[in-house]
């Protein structure tokens, strides 16, 4: 795949904002960690085998909430994409 020098520039700034940032990392474990426990939240609460929990996640099937799934599921989505945010514009 050929690119231009602009693209090129872009995806190597890209990658060493990935590679050197605290934060992106922060995120990603934030992430995933906040994933895992939204559907250990799910499962509990519904009683859904994997494939209904996965489903719920990702907003394909109808769960009943709680306030606990509730604040999971914001920071989950909410504090990785300002960690993100924050690294990419240049934050540290």
């Amino acid at each position: 795949m050929n690119m231009t020098p602009v693209e090129l520039e872009s995806v190597q700034r890209f990658n060493a904002i990935l590679a050197s940032s605290p934060a992106w990392a922060a995120a990603l474990t934030i992430f995933w960690v906040g994933v895992a426990l939204l559907a250990l939240l799910i499962h509990r609460k519904n009683g859904f085998g994997i494939w209904d929990t996965a489903l719920s996640i990702v907003g394909l099937k109808r769960f009943e909430s709680t306030a606990a799934i509730n604040v999971t599921h914001l920071i989950t989505i909410v504090v990785p994409l300002c960690l993100m945010t924050w690294a990419v514009i240049g934050g540290n």
